[in-house]
């Protein structure tokens, strides 16, 4: 029994001892953990700064055409108006006055057409989408992944 005394006796140190820095080590790993929420949390903050700012600009500048756009197509039904007008008379003085207006509504409709194809293709490279924003998410994201697999060792 006496044996059996001194063996327990000495393991104990040892035990409390491992304990001890088995909980160190746990509270280390936690105030990491918890340093990394706050800066993910202070970063995610920043991220969604970003991104209205991002989209602010977007949408300014979506009004700013929006208004030139306008203004330029009125003004363009005016001037159209008065160029099918005189194409229309130009025409009627070799062709019947109906045959004149059907050429002339024939040339506008291919006008329009053109007109609408070059539209669709400016508004393709239009794009609400933050793409900068969603560059840096992905970016903060491999960088706390390497933050936590980091401090977890």
């Amino acid at each position: 029994m006496a044996l059996e005394t001194v063996g327990q006796d000495q393991r104990a140190p040892s035990l409390d001892t491992e304990w001890q820095r088995a909980q160190g080590e746990v509270r280390a790993l936690g105030a990491s953990v918890g340093a990394i929420t706050v800066e993910l949390g202070a970063l995610m903050q920043k991220e969604a700064q970003l991104a209205q700012a991002e989209i602010g600009e977007s949408v300014a500048a979506a009004k700013k055409v929006g208004i030139f756009g306008a203004v330029g197509g009125y003004l363009a039904i005016l001037v159209g108006g008065f160029l099918a007008l005189a194409m229309m008379f130009g025409f009627a003085t070799f062709l019947e006055m109906w045959a004149a207006a059907l050429a002339t509504a024939g040339v506008l409709l291919v006008l329009g057409i053109v007109c609408g194809l070059v539209a669709k293709s400016g508004l393709q490279d239009f794009s609400v989408t933050p793409k900068r924003t969603i560059n840096s998410l992905q970016e903060d994201a491999t960088w706390a992944r390497e933050q936590i697999s980091r401090n977890a060792k």
